[in-house]
Parts: structure tokens; sequence; C-alpha cells
């Protein structure tokens, strides 16, 4: 209601929650976008912490979040809801309850308001547990829970450790940069990320994929190439290898751009392009059925290799077969996107 009172020339910013961003954003944003094109409005995803202090520094001028802890009760709280554990449809506790074996929980990095009310409801009730799984992204958390522990997670963790139960396997989703600095510092074994610009192709690299300019069905770049109007971009903050591939494309063709829309995860990407606040580039691999990718109009961004990087040469049963089906699921996934 607050944002349909805006001047229909309004540019500002907002911020908006992950749990609310990927659900809400194509129902409200789109919308009000299409029917005020005028609106200049550069939407951001980020953890509710980024948020707050965006407000307090002025850097957002609105945005949507959990209420912070210890904060009082005024006008900005809009409504209360109820925190659920939530699991894959199979999953029971039971068992590890009744053997005293710790809970594995799926959570975000520290801190998050969520990760905490978990393990204080664990840690009040006397209940042991783990952290099985880390994501910077929202679409990581869920996918991590649908595997029963982004796109190839259920169809290569979850078998793998049903497979080998013993297995303790904890598991991040990350940044590329984050992964590639991970494997370099020791902190990750094993990491399947974007092959890191200037990196020479070597026995890491499994996969070559195509980019491809990605956007709503019915979106049309061609009037605004026409006018020589800037392409509304949507993508992850800077630095981010398809990032600069967006960019470098448009300005190596001359074509003027803005960035309609940023996101802490892939998810909040997928979202802001369902409703049409503007295009991205990534790969087909893992994306909605719900969108499309353009044809030639716009510039082509090239391709990027895929790699699966090791800390170290040792090797087991266990670490041999993750390595081969994230290798097999990589080549299928690219395989179903070629031609």
């Amino acid at each position: 209601m607050v944002l349909a009172l805006l001047p229909l020339g309004w540019a500002g910013w907002l911020g908006v929650q992950e749990d609310f961003g990927e659900s809400l954003l194509p129902a409200v944003l789109g919308p009000l976008c299409r029917q005020h094109p005028a609106l200049r409005m550069t939407t951001r995803i980020d953890r509710n912490g980024a948020l707050v202090q965006g407000i307090r520094e002025g850097t957002l001028d609105m945005a949507l979040a959990w209420q912070p802890q210890g904060e009082r009760e005024d006008l900005s709280l809009i409504e209360v809801v109820q925190l659920a554990w939530i699991a894959h449809p199979e999953w029971d506790p039971a068992p590890l309850l009744a053997r005293g074996e710790p809970q594995p929980l799926v959570l975000f990095d520290a801190p998050c308001l969520m990760r905490a009310r978990a393990i204080r409801a664990l840690d009040d009730a006397g209940i042991p547990w783990r952290i099985a799984f880390t994501s910077q992204s929202l679409g990581g958390i869920w996918a991590a829970v649908q595997a029963g522990l982004e796109s190839l997670l259920p169809a290569v963790l979850g078998p793998l450790c049903r497979q080998h139960p013993a297995l303790r396997m904890t598991t991040r989703i990350d940044r590329n940069g984050a992964l590639v600095q991970g494997i370099r510092e020791g902190t990750l074994d094993m990491a399947l990320a974007w092959q890191p610009q200037g990196e020479r192709e070597d026995l890491s690299l499994i996969e070559v994929v195509q980019l491809a300019w990605i956007a709503h069905p019915e979106w049309d770049p061609a009037p605004l190439l026409a006018r020589g109007e800037p392409q509304p971009l949507v993508l992850f903050d800077a630095p981010c290898l398809m990032r600069a591939r967006a960019i470098r494309a448009l300005d190596d063709a001359g074509i003027p751009w803005r960035i309609a829309f940023t996101s802490q995860s892939l998810g909040g990407i997928w979202a802001a392009v369902q409703a049409g606040l503007g295009i991205t580039v990534r790969s087909a691999i893992g994306m909605p059925a719900s969108l499309a990718t353009l044809g030639g109009v716009l510039p082509s961004p090239g391709t990027l290799g895929v790699v699966l990087l090791a800390a170290s040469h040792e090797t087991d049963e266990a670490r041999s077969q993750l390595q081969r089906l994230l290798t097999d699921a990589v080549h299928q996934a690219s395989a179903g996107h070629r031609g």
C-alpha cells in the first residue's frame, strides 16, 4: 500500500529480506513497475542485518525485514509470524533423539536471527545439534533441506548421504570468490565453482557452458534499444563473474544499461527477473521454467568454465563418489541445454 502512493517518477532504493523477496517480488513489484514505467526503483535483496544497517545509514529508502532483536514494537511492525522447523517430508528426528545424537541443522552463517532461534530452542531443551550445512542464500537452504541433507544438491548430496550414513559432510553454498578462497586457505576440501577469471585450463575444468541473457517470457529489449534507453540489469553485487560479463558485453556493443536490482542470492535474481524488473546473465542450468533466454537481440555474454576444485589430492571412496556424482550432474545439466 505504501509503494502504491509513491510519486510516479520516484527514484529510490528498496531493500527486501530473502524470505519475502523471493515470494512477494513477482506479485508486488512486477505490476507496480509495469503500471508506472517512469518509476526508477533499485531493489536489493540482502540479509536482515544489512537491510537494517542500510536504513540507518541512509543507503536504503525503505526495507521489508524481520524485526531486529531488541527493537521496540512501533509503527514499523506490520505482522507477527509463527516460526517452524522445516524438513524433507520423509525426515524423522525421533531416531536421533532416541539415540541422543545431534540434530543436523541447515542454517545461514552467523549472525542470523533464525540461526539464533534454532540453536537457542535446542539448547534450552537440552537437545544436541550440529551444523550440517551453511549458505549465504535462502535458495541454498531450501535445496539442502530438499536433499535430505542450487539445482544439483538434491540429486547429488541426498543419495550420497543416504548411501554413506556415517558421512559427516558440512556443505556450504556461497559466492564464487569465497569458494575459491576457501580452497586456497584450506577451509574447504572440495568446491564446485565457476572458473575464476585468469585461471588456466587444467584438470579441474569439467565443463564449459554457454551464458545467456535471461528474462521474463514477455520481455522485449528492442524498444529500449530503439530509443537508446538503458537496459535494466538484475545482478549480484560486485565482484561477480556474471555481472562483469553482462556489463562488458553491453559496453563493448555501446548499449547503455542501469542496475535495476541487486541480490545476495540466486533465488532473488530469479524472482526479480520473473517480476519483470530487468534482465540478467546466467547459464540456463537451473533456470526456472517460468523464464526464457533471449535470442540474438543483445550481444552474447560468451561461455564460462565449471571447475571442481580440491584442497588436496587425498581421496577415499566417499570423496571419489562425490567427485563422480558432481561431474556427471554438471555434464547432464549442460547437455540438456545445448543446441
